[in-house]
């Protein structure tokens, strides 16, 4: 009985035992399925933020699986590839990334563990879209380790359009340095901040700093700017950071051996809202051939002036000479009219002497002025070089004073060509007055040498614009500053001049080349700087035709005796009534019947009303009708009298003109009773075989 007893409560004590275990399993699996449930609903809630994580991300979000498929596609990613997650689920990732040229692409690599030095980092790759088409992205791929093996997650960007604008940039900064080398511009941009510089790449081929390591700075800019014009750039750079915005600047560079540069530099400064200055920016450009430019175009239109000037003075000097010829005229022709009718012992004698030398003077002076105007071509004459060079020394002889000497050398003589005497004269004037120049306010001398010389085949080589044959030699030789050799090579080119800061033209030695190769001949020049030059001119010699010394015979004329008249009849116009009286004088002692008028018209209804009339002297130029227009209605009436013209004017009337109105000789004002005599007897004839004659010549 006990023992069943305790067998019955053995059994119960199991059975109750057994059924705590039950009910503690049960709790323990009821705990590990809660446990379970809440971890099941956590990973939902992670995996729920991961893919709203995913979507929320701005680039697209791959995951691929160890056998490459695609198992995550976040809404980026559909945006970007045109694929929606759910069908391009289980796709393989080459349909979206093709590997170029069949190698292995960045996920490939990543997957295999080939390229783990890529893990994390960006990849430029090119990828497809749904609709086939291409772009350029960036891809960031990390491996996952599964037990299966390496996953990817992929991190894809489209960068196609960045890199669109890349490459617009590049060819925008390109096209920047290509435009800032042809126009020589150069920038920079300075941060006042920290006083870091930049320099564009032009800008340090600008300095001459190409493929230098110097590092920018302003003391580096300032280095590399003119002593002269360091300071004030310096200067207005300060004042700009002070207080300005804006400021320009042209400036030279430091001399680098060949051309001195010149740079124009703009500033900006920008500023803060308290007004600091902040960064200054400039752009340099160089203007070296601008500048060149500007100084030639300034040059230029200083002697365009000159021109101008000489040009006005020509034609005033003309103006001024004609009428003061008429001025002369009669002081020289009472003058001699005085002294024939006093003795030569009075004192009254003595003293229209001197009042007849010092008209002489005043003759010669407008002689020159009219030179000085004269630009018509005029017929080449025999021209005595000698008479020339004594002339033109003359004249300088004032102006050097005693400080200079004037020295004439001839060997042998005459020495004639056959030229514009006052071309000839210009020429002469013309290269001594640059000796002269060049003596400066030294002593010096000047030499002028004429002598003939032979030109043979040797010669020639030296002076191709000769021909065989003896030439004149012109020579002036000073001892003055010289010329330097680069100088020598362009010293007859028009507006060049040698000396530009001391009022030289740069047209004399053009317009002396000009004259010297259209007589036929050729100009040459030594010079070494500070032992003076040699300026050689050439010209063909000519014989007078007469035999006698040429460019002699008119002074010679004019001290022959004025030849009497017998009787003629003779009519002179002119509007200056002093100059009528005088002429009225003249002739009247000389033999000749004159009349005179001061006007044309009525000289013209005279010539009409007149047969006794032989000659028609007459001025050329007179108010209301000229001369000219005189005797061309004297030839429309179908008169043939005989004309002497005078003129007060070197120019007088072409000879065209004149054989077409049969004028018979020119004669220069100042007149003087010999010359006008001697010129009225040449066209009438000698006085033996001149006969009276009442017919009237008018009509004929």
């Amino acid at each position: 009985m006990p023992l069943i007893v305790f067998v019955a409560l053995s059994g119960i004590m199991g059975c109750l035992y057994l059924a705590f275990q039950l009910a503690a399993g049960r709790r323990e699996l009821q705990s590990r399925e809660q446990e379970l449930r809440d971890r099941e609903a956590e990973q939902e809630r992670l995996q729920s933020r991961l893919t709203a994580l995913e979507n929320s991300a701005p680039d697209a979000v791959l995951a691929i699986s160890p056998e490459g498929f695609i198992e995550g596609f976040n809404r980026a990613a559909e945006e970007l590839f045109g694929w929606p997650a759910a069908e391009v689920a289980n796709r393989h990732f080459r349909e979206l990334f093709p590997c170029q040229d069949g190698g292995e692409c960045h996920i490939q690599s990543v997957m295999h563990g080939s390229s783990s030095m890529l893990l994390g980092s960006m990849r430029e790759i090119v990828a497809r879209r749904r609709d086939g088409s291409s772009f350029v992205a960036e891809c960031s791929a990390s491996e996952q380790v599964r037990a299966e093996g390496r996953g990817v997650l992929a991190i894809v960007r489209d960068v196609s359009e960045q890199r669109h604008h890349e490459r617009l940039l590049e060819q925008s900064e390109l096209r920047l340095r290509e435009a800032q080398q042809l126009a020589r511009l150069g920038s920079l941009d300075l941060d006042l901040r920290d006083g870091r510089m930049y320099w564009s790449e032009e800008l340090h081929r600008l300095f001459g700093l190409e493929g230098s390591d110097a590092v920018p700075d302003m003391r580096l800019l300032l280095s590399l700017v003119h002593p002269e014009d360091r300071d004030d750039l310096e200067m207005a750079m300060d004042s700009l950071i002070r207080q300005g915005s804006n400021h320009e600047q042209s400036y030279r560079l430091l001399p680098g051996g060949g051309p001195q540069r010149w740079q124009h530099a703009r500033f900006v400064v920008e500023r803060s809202e308290s007004g600091r200055a902040q960064r200054l920016l400039a752009t340099v450009q160089d203007i070296t051939e601008q500048h060149s430019l500007e100084e030639t175009r300034r040059r230029m239109e200083g002697k365009l002036d000159q021109i101008r000037k000489l040009e006005t003075i020509g034609s005033v000097s003309s103006a001024i000479a004609h009428d003061f010829n008429n001025i002369l005229t009669p002081i020289i022709g009472f003058t001699d009219l005085g002294l024939e009718e006093t003795e030569q012992s009075s004192s009254v004698h003595r003293h229209l002497q001197q009042v007849r030398r010092g008209a002489s003077r005043a003759r010669e002076l407008v002689q020159r002025i009219l030179s000085f105007s004269d630009t018509p071509q005029h017929e080449p004459e025999p021209v005595n070089l000698r008479s020339v060079a004594e002339e033109v020394l003359g004249l300088l002889s004032v102006r050097a004073g005693r400080r200079v000497r004037l020295e004439l050398h001839e060997s042998g003589g005459p020495h004639c060509v056959l030229a514009d005497a006052t071309h000839i004269h210009q020429v002469l004037l013309n290269l001594c007055t640059n000796a002269l120049q060049a003596i400066g306010t030294n002593e010096g001398r000047i030499s002028v040498g004429i002598e003939q010389v032979l030109i043979d085949l040797g010669s020639l080589e030296r002076l191709p614009a000769l021909k065989l044959g003896p030439h004149v030699l012109l020579s002036v030789t000073d001892d003055g500053s010289g010329i330097r050799q680069q100088e020598l090579e362009m010293i007859f080119q028009p507006f060049f001049s040698s000396r530009p800061g001391e009022g030289g033209s740069g047209i004399g030695l053009s317009v002396v080349h000009g004259i010297v190769l259209s007589h036929g001949g050729e100009i040459e020049v030594e010079s070494l700087p500070g032992r003076g030059s040699c300026f050689r001119v050439y010209l063909p010699l000519a014989r007078d035709p007469a035999g006698g010394p040429c460019g002699e015979a008119g002074s010679a004329a004019a001290e022959d005796a004025a030849p009497a008249g017998q009787g003629e009849h003779v009519l002179f116009v002119d509007d200056e009534p002093d100059i009528n009286n005088l002429v009225l004088q003249q002739l009247d002692r000389l033999g000749y019947r004159v009349s005179t008028s001061r006007a044309p018209a009525e000289a013209l209804e005279r010539l009409q009303a007149d047969p006794s009339i032989r000659l028609l002297v007459t001025d050329l130029t007179m108010p209301r009708m000229d001369g000219e227009r005189l005797v061309r209605s004297l030839r429309e009436q179908g008169s043939d009298l005989p004309v002497i013209m005078i003129t007060g004017f070197s120019e007088g009337l072409p000879r065209d003109i004149m054989d077409e109105l049969g004028i018979h000789m020119l004669v220069n004002k100042p007149l003087e009773q010999n010359v006008l005599a001697q010129a009225i007897r040449q066209v009438l004839g000698p006085v033996a075989e001149t006969v009276p004659d009442d017919k009237n010549p008018v009509g004929r």
